[in-house]
């Protein structure tokens, strides 16, 4: 019952997310599939990760009877953990995407346009998966990918064009970070790749969204960082004479980092806390765009708070 309520809700008491975190390892081995399953996306979001229980999640997790839901949260969640090169994962994984998301393109080749999403939201997830997957291996793996990767991006980069245009704000910001952690040589934007369609998509997207001010300012700031780092054609000059890039085929994507950073660059900074990410994508943005134009009066107003307060 414990271990189930834990796997259920996400807000928990500190002194009880300890208790667990002490009490989990020796009775995990003990749940069932599907708890442990749900356990490991709790774990993730409450980053509860004592090694004995990520032990448990490496050789006990079984992806076959997961519900596509849960497979898209579980698949993000043991990459959050940095389970996603465990063997087992890994073999369990290599299976699975190919298997599950060839199902999702088939029912979107019949699906109306009213909602492009429908039940498909676990492929955002299991995109989520991949990026995480990646910037763990980079960091403690030399850049060794999981085995599962190459093939699973490939398969779900058709999906992923197909569901662009039903993407909210913050999925969208999602799917341009997952991008953006994946390595060059899998997610270059090059007109004869096979990832070109999906960068296609989610610019067109992000500059929907854009023209709309769709973006709350957090996602907002990630999608401009992403661009910037995905696409340095955009904001780099070719030679010394300053001239834009000409190339036609860049011309929808050029259109949307002009969009987006021009809403960036007329955003308002939220008052209150910013978190540690975002606030280090506004430095490096600014450094190229200069800062928002609220930017500068939140500060006056926080130096002016500070002095107030010495």
């Amino acid at each position: 019952l414990v271990a189930f309520s834990y796997a259920q809700f996400y807000l928990v008491f500190p002194g009880v997310v300890q208790m667990l975190a002490q009490r989990l390892p020796a009775c995990a081995n003990e749940l069932p599939p599907l708890r442990l399953a749900e356990l490991a996306v709790s774990c993730a979001r409450l980053e509860v990760r004592p090694a004995g229980l990520l032990s448990s999640f490496a050789r006990g997790l079984e992806f076959r009877d997961l519900g596509n839901e849960l497979f898209g949260q579980v698949c993000k969640s043991v990459a959050m953990l940095g389970l996603a090169s465990s063997p087992s994962i890994q073999a369990q994984l290599s299976i699975e995407c190919p298997k599950r998301l060839g199902g999702v393109a088939l029912t979107q080749q019949v699906r109306s346009d009213f909602d492009p999403l429908g039940s498909d939201w676990w492929v955002l997830d299991l995109l989520d998966c991949l990026g995480e997957a990646a910037e763990d291996a980079r960091q403690r793996y030399g850049g060794k990918l999981p085995e599962f990767l190459d093939a699973a991006l490939r398969t779900l980069a058709p999906v992923l064009t197909m569901l662009a245009p039903g993407l909210g704000a913050e999925e969208a910001a999602a799917a341009c970070r997952s991008l953006r952690q994946l390595p060059g040589s899998l997610c270059l934007a090059s007109e004869t790749g096979p990832m070109w369609p999906v960068h296609e998509a989610l610019a067109l997207r992000c500059l929907s969204l854009a023209k709309m001010d769709a973006f709350p300012f957090p996602q907002l700031t990630s999608v401009v960082f992403s661009q910037l780092c995905l696409y340095p054609q955009l904001w780099t000059s070719p030679d010394e004479t300053g001239e834009e890039p000409v190339n036609p085929s860049w011309a929808l994507l050029r259109t949307s980092w002009q969009a987006t950073s021009a809403a960036w660059q007329a955003a308002e900074v939220p008052e209150g806390d910013i978190d540690t990410r975002t606030r280090r994508q506004i430095d490096a943005l600014s450094m190229l765009l200069g800062r928002p134009e609220a930017e500068s009066s939140f500060q006056h107003s926080e130096q002016r708070t500070a002095v107030s307060k010495s």
